[in-house]
């Protein structure tokens, strides 16, 4: 969207004369008039965003004023890249051959921005107005309100709940699944695009009666096509961590099969669309000796259900019968069946007819209904009529991807203009890739997506997390997992639905484009010779293939993101063939491209904004250069290093906001740092009363090694008001004398690792009154007992203990009354769960991991009853503990009986 664009482009305006006006000194004035005429600009787009499907001449308009604000971003990115590096007196070879005409190096900056104004701006907003004159007739059905986060989530939870049809298929392939026999057997789903075949698959992957025939369940999405290699590497990231980019395909074969040779899996193999990848699969089962498996595949090919059915049996799921249609649209629309407005009955089944028994299309209108449900026209009954006609006359079509792809398309029409560009972003994810939502909104931030109104009380993060409600509201994302306090952690986009973003993004709005390497030819798609001019490109597989193209030019890009399936050790003599192809780079994405030492030319990409890579063993340290970034907002550095360094001053990077390693950083900062939020993981020296008193916005904390300095009444702790999530990881190998009172008031969550504390000091944490999650990991307290009596907890809703020697835990009827999450991992000594945590009601999910049979039995109980009184609950138990529960029935009846 245009609006997007202007909006990232002033405010980049506005970030150089707060903080560089040096180097833009001599177009002042021009760049102030220039400001103007956006402004003036964006008013006109805030004019015209209401008027009925913007006509012919106002699209135009609007890729005009894109064209001409790139036109303007590229000229103002040069020159101020060329004034620095002057300014610095490090002046390097300067790339004025750059793919601009109107750029020659040769006139002023002031010069340039002021044809710019007088001719492409006049020209652009002279057309505007007069395709205002034209049309000023509202649509009022153009775009929705936003909704509120908490009914967003009231809704997605009970309609997320409740499968709607496909239980005869369900039933069938639940029994045929978790029935290990002498022999493998595969089973096939068949339907076409939005018939609910992943939704199905879903539900058999988690189905708890197959969990506990199998030790280990595979997911393997396929929809991308993917060459063997990357098979090998999908299946392996089930089971190791460890670095296999050295591995040729045959060494990937033979440790796939060695790892899949000795446990009982279930794979699930999602969306095949070629015989051929379905050989692929096969030529690594056929040979297992291991007959503990099966495998379940969905497909919209016939072909590959025949191929693959040759070992089992196909299902083709039905289209969803009117009762169910109709069920299915109530769901999400209202999260129940009695909600549904009476006088609207008629024209809402009407609408669940109309959909063709398809639960995509039903899902995606449902999201549509949703926004208005709650509006002052939720009874308006020409609304929900209009959406009627819209979906018959998309329906009608023999082509229903085509069909689906409308209604999409209509849903994407009524998103709110600054969410648009956020959903069509989601297509450089690949296929059936989990996301995390911390990422994804680094990145909107980074790549400037997220439009904050001027004198806004909303954190650019908490319009990013409002921005992820709403697309889930609209049923556009699906949730994966949310945390704690309800926001949602990770999730995924319908392969229909990115395909509709790849495609609407990349051709259409030129917002992002994919490069793909092509398995036949070796070649790339677009030719690289096509593809100068785009500013955003993402690609996934054939990576450094790519940088060895020798007509490669990149120049104009603003961002690269790459998600390969493994982690690439980046060779010495690529690391400069891969980033001297860029000069203006805002976001690069290559957490998974692990770099033998810090590229020195990232120190010339001043415009960087986003920076994530991963680092070699030898790679330690970022040097004092790195504070020419004055424009970075996030860092993030994956290394296995425990002491990583960096030597810069934080306060001359202004704009820092997030900065993350599994390393340990020593760092200081001179002066305040307004943005700063996330800090993780730092020396215990680095964090003093200084760095935290100029960082006093920051939120997330993480510090490693001897914490003793910390553990004090005076601790710098304290003063960190803003601070709700901390993370402390003790490596001086003794204990702790004792746990004082060093935590800020407002502190929410808290994980403590190696810490090896009394269980007597857990009274010091119990009078956190705002602490909703607390994690004790790796011997964070030590000692058999842990007797909690009194009150306390008061707000804790999430508790893990991981690796402990306890073997006693009781607790006062006080204490830890909200608790709704309890993991317990690798407490292998502890004889049974307090009876007050066993009593609740309020308990939902139950994490067990390398427990007692006595343990395992409580919480089968737990489960037991609260199911018998239908309350919400989960129980999550590992491999081992699920052999051993299958064993546990009449020991269960004795205990039952004797409580």
């Amino acid at each position: 969207m245009a609006e997007v664009v202007l909006s990232c482009v002033l405010n980049y305006l506005r970030d150089l004369t707060i903080y560089h006006v040096d180097l833009i000194r001599d177009a002042k004035y021009e760049l102030q008039h220039l400001r103007e005429d956006l402004e003036h600009m964006q008013s006109l787009l805030k004019d015209t965003a209401d008027l009925r499907k913007k006509g012919a001449v106002l699209k135009n308009c609007e890729k005009h004023i894109r064209n001409v604000i790139y036109k303007a971003e590229d000229i103002i990115d040069l020159y101020v890249t060329r004034a620095f590096f002057k300014e610095k007196k490090r002046e390097r070879p300067f790339p004025f051959n750059f793919s601009i005409p109107f750029f020659s190096g040769k006139t002023t900056l002031a010069e340039d921005v002021k044809r710019i104004r007088e001719k492409d701006i006049k020209e652009v907003v002279d057309k505007m107005q007069k395709a205002m004159q034209l049309d000023q007739t509202p649509n009022e059905a153009d775009q929705e309100p936003t909704r509120a986060a908490s009914r967003i989530r009231e809704i997605e939870a009970r309609s997320n709940n409740t499968m709607v049809g496909f239980e005869d298929v369900i039933d069938e392939c639940s029994s045929k699944l978790k029935t290990l026999g002498s022999k493998p057997e595969v089973i096939a789903i068949v339907a076409m695009a939005g018939s609910g075949k992943t939704t199905v698959a879903n539900k058999l992957f988690y189905d708890p009666s197959i969990i506990y025939e199998v030790s280990q369940k595979i997911w393997l999405s396929v929809t991308d096509e993917p060459c063997r290699r990357d098979i090998y590497l999908r299946l392996l990231n089930n089971f190791t961590r460890e670095d296999t980019s050295h591995l040729n395909e045959n060494e990937l074969l033979d440790k796939v099969r060695e790892k899949l040779e000795n446990v009982a899996f279930l794979l699930v193999v999602d969306d095949v669309w070629t015989p051929g990848t379905w050989l692929e699969i096969d030529r690594i089962l056929s040979p297992l000796r291991n007959r503990l498996f099966k495998v379940l595949v969905t497909t919209r090919n016939e072909h590959v259900a025949q191929a693959a059915s040759l070992k089992g049996e196909i299902y083709y799921l039905r289209k969803l019968k009117e009762d169910e249609s109709w069920k299915l649209l109530q769901l999400k629309v209202y999260g129940d069946e009695e909600t549904w407005p009476k006088e609207l009955v008629d024209v809402g089944k009407k609408i669940a007819n109309g959909c063709d028994g398809l639960p995509l299309a039903l899902v995606v209108i449902g999201g549509i209904l949703q926004m208005k449900r709650s509006s002052a026209a939720a009874n308006n009954r020409d609304y929900f009529e209009n959406v009627s006609n819209n979906v018959h006359k998309y329906m009608l079509s023999e082509d229903k991807d085509k069909a689906v792809e409308e209604i999409i398309k209509l849903s994407y029409n009524k998103l709110p203009y600054d969410l648009r560009d956020c959903l069509l972003y989601l297509g450089v994810f690949p296929a059936g890739y989990h996301f995390s939502t911390w990422k994804l909104k680094c990145l909107w931030i980074g790549e400037g997506l997220i439009m904050q109104e001027v004198g806004s009380e909303k954190s650019i993060e908490e319009i990013a997390d409002d921005y992820v409600e709403e697309l889930v509201s609209r049923n556009l994302v699906t949730v994966v997992e949310r945390n704690v306090e309800e926001k949602v952690k990770k999730c995924y986009v319908h392969g229909t639905i990115r395909e509709y973003c790849k495609k609407v993004g990349g051709n259409e709005q030129q917002l992002l484009q994919e490069i793909r390497k092509l398995r036949d030819t070796g070649g790339f798609d677009p030719d690289v010779s096509g593809i100068a001019n785009f500013r955003r490109i993402y690609i996934h597989s054939g990576i450094f293939d790519l940088f060895q193209q020798k007509k490669l030019e990149l120049e104009k890009a603003r961002s690269f993101v790459c998600f390969p399936k493994e982690r690439m050790a980046v060779p010495l003599e690529s690391v400069s063939s891969i980033l001297d192809r860029f000069e203006l780079l805002r976001v690069f994405e290559g957490s998974s491209l692990k770099f033998p030492a810090f590229p020195q030319k990232l120190n010339q990409l001043i415009h960087l904004r986003y920076l994530a890579l991963a680092a070699e063993k030898n790679f330690t340290k970022l040097p004092k250069t790195i504070d020419k970034l004055w424009r970075l907002q996030t860092l993030v550095i994956d290394t296995d290093s425990h002491a990583f360094k960096i030597e810069v001053d934080l306060s001359h990077m202004p704009q820092l906001r997030y900065m993350k390693t599994k390393g340990t950083l020593i760092v200081k900062t001179s002066k305040e740092n307004k943005y700063l939020q996330t800090l993780s993981r730092i020396s215990v020296d680095s964090c003093n009363a200084k760095l935290l008193s100029n960082a006093k916005y920051i939120k997330t904390l993480g510090i490693r090694g001897k914490l003793d300095p910390l553990m004090n009444d005076d601790s710098p702790l304290k003063t960190s008001e803003h601070l709700v999530k901390l993370k402390l990881i003790h490596t001086g190998g003794e204990e702790l004398p004792r746990l004082p009172e060093c935590f800020p008031a407002k502190l929410k969550i808290l994980t403590l690792s190696e810490t090896n504390l009394s269980w007597d000091d857990m009274a010091t944490l119990g009078k956190l009154k705002c602490l909703e999650v607390l994690k004790l990991k790796e011997y964070a307290f030590q000692g058999e007992e842990w007797d909690y009596q009194g009150e306390g907890f008061v707000s804790l809703r999430y508790l893990q203990v991981e690796n402990s020697d306890l073997k006693t835990w009781e607790i006062s009827q006080d204490s830890f009354n909200r608790l709704k999450y309890l993991s317990l991992k690798s407490c292998n000594e502890l004889t049974d769960i307090p009876t007050i945590i066993k009593e609740s009601l309020d308990l939902h999910t139950l994490e067990i991991e390398s427990a007692t049979r006595r343990v395992l039995l409580s919480a089968k109980i737990i489960e037991d009853r609260l199911k018998s009184m239908k309350r919400k609950f989960e129980l999550l138990l590992g491999p081992k503990d699920q052999k051993v529960v299958q064993g546990l029935a009449y020991e269960r009846d004795e205990m039952v009986a004797d409580s």
